[in-house]
């Protein structure tokens, strides 16, 4: 293993992470409740990363933004473990 390839690797485990718990943590919410000031409020969505009740589904970003962090880290890999061509010197 080159010198590169821990880095790529701990990129590529950054951006796997994001996205599972994005999806284990944060999506698929069908409804929950929050107690404040002993009023309780049932709050029902898909992705707790909304910061509003917007029909915007933010998760949506953070797999978006993660994948295409993987798909820059595999193309710079490519380039980085790719061996140089040989220059042609004349005799």
């Amino acid at each position: 293993m080159g010198p590169i390839v821990p880095p790529v690797i701990a990129q590529l485990g950054v951006a796997l992470a994001v996205i599972l718990i994005t999806y284990f943590k944060l999506s698929h919410i069908s409804s929950f409740s929050v107690d404040a000031s002993a009023r309780t409020y049932n709050v029902t969505g898909t992705c707790l990363l909304n910061a509003d009740t917007s029909k915007a589904d933010m998760c949506i970003y953070a797999y978006t933004i993660s994948g295409v962090s993987i798909i820059a880290t595999l193309i710079v890999a490519l380039f980085l473990v790719s061996p140089p061509s040989e220059a042609h010197i004349p005799s």
